[in-house]
């Protein structure tokens, strides 16, 4: 018999606390690896140009102004021209048999929902900050205050806002849980007891 593999793959946001999940999950778990999508962005980049913006320019890709409608579309864009390099790393590690946790804010959960690879379970989960303000203090505090990307930041965080509602619809039409990033343990804890382990 073929062995299984698992991914658990982390959606959300900007300034969710993906990154900070995706490695505490990989350690507790345990994955055998971890990947950042932010990593894959740039090995591909330099063969697809369209790669460099970020998410908060994302909105290029489908218009001349950013809107909220453009932001939606050039996220889902964005999101399908890094889909192919993420189903081969799934794929390798269905071959493998390994664990494997992903993270990463250009993930759209139709491309999550719809992608089947022999012998892997994927376990898409979806991070979220329902409080707005919170949620403005974690990304200014990646930053240093006053700067230009702290200004492009606060800027942008009203588009940012309208991205996480609609990841939340697309999640809830798929059945891909949506769980609220409110303390690292908690969260912790909740993502990793839904996940198959090595005697399942």
């Amino acid at each position: 018999m073929d062995p299984i593999g698992d991914a658990l793959l982390i959606l959300g946001v900007a300034g969710v606390g993906k990154s900070t999940m995706g490695r505490h999950c990989a350690l507790r778990w345990p994955a055998k690896r971890y990947v950042d999508v932010g990593t894959v962005r740039e090995v591909l980049r330099s063969d697809v140009p369209d790669l460099a913006h970020s998410t908060y320019t994302v909105w290029r890709l489908a218009g001349d102004k950013p809107t909220d409608e453009n932001f939606i579309e050039g996220f889902e864009r964005y999101a399908a021209l890094m889909w192919p390099a993420m189903v081969r790393i799934l794929e390798n590690t269905a071959r493998e048999g390994n664990n494997l946790v992903v993270d990463g804010a250009m993930m759209s959960p139709n491309l999550v929902g719809s992608t089947k690879v022999k012998n892997l379970r994927i376990h898409p989960r979806m991070l979220c900050l329902p409080d707005a303000d919170e949620h403005l203090r974690r990304l200014r505090s990646s930053v240093r205050t006053g700067s230009p990307q702290e200004k492009r930041l606060v800027e942008s965080f009203p588009r940012v806002r309208v991205l996480q509602d609609y990841l939340e619809r697309e999640c809830e039409a798929r059945g891909i849980p949506i769980i609220e990033n409110v303390s690292l343990e908690h969260t912790l804890t909740q993502i990793v007891s839904s996940l198959p382990h090595s005697s399942d």
